[in-house]
């Protein structure tokens, strides 16, 4: 298989919002999973309801992980897709301002969707923006590291800022902020361009 020329992918831009992409939703999924049951215990569901919510939560997010590459695949460039997931983000994590069950649900599905479809989207983005094997080979290490890094920091700084604030709606807030960065980041990577 060809080698190609070396790249470093440290000092490409694309290569940096590809990270990025992918450190926001690894941030936003480690997130959510780690708080969620708990703010809605906090909010008065019993806890078999806050832990059977995160379960379907992640069942739906299978269907999304299968079908996001095979739609990213299909597309030169994969704005759209990121902009559609990115609004199920942000009407899915909106629902948690309701205190109507049923909203929460709907809204939690949605979200639900997106989490499964995102961090499939960003593996798959990998591949799409290189096109030799050794940069494929640095971008999937760079994008790795780099957003795991940032799915570690994600629910301890959160953690942090609720033991000070006290307010489950920052949560909500981190979602919403962490979500308009996803569709931000996801749009400059998802440009038909190559590394």
């Amino acid at each position: 298989s060809d080698k190609g020329p070396s790249v470093n992918v440290w000092k490409s831009r694309l290569a940096w919002n590809v990270c990025l992409f992918m450190g926001v939703q690894s941030m936003l999924y480690f997130t959510i999973i780690a708080w969620l049951p708990d703010m809605l215990v906090a909010r008065g569901h019993s806890l078999g309801r806050a832990g059977l919510i995160l379960s379907l939560m992640q069942v739906v997010g299978l269907i999304g992980s299968f079908l996001s590459p095979m739609l990213a695949v299909k597309f030169r460039n994969q704005v759209g897709l990121v902009i559609a997931i990115g609004l199920m983000y942000l009407i899915g994590f909106s629902s948690l301002m309701s205190a109507i069950p049923l909203i929460n649900y709907i809204g939690l599905t949605l979200a639900g969707l997106g989490l499964g479809a995102s961090v499939s989207l960003a593996y798959t983005m990998i591949g799409l923006r290189t096109d030799t094997e050794q940069s494929t080979t640095a971008l999937s290490g760079m994008v790795q590291s780099t957003g795991y890094y940032m799915a570690a920091v994600g629910p301890v700084l959160f953690g942090i800022a609720f033991d000070i604030f006290k307010d489950w709606n920052l949560l909500i807030g981190l979602m919403l902020g962490c979500s308009v960065l996803y569709i931000y980041f996801g749009a400059k990577s998802g440009k038909s361009e190559l590394i």
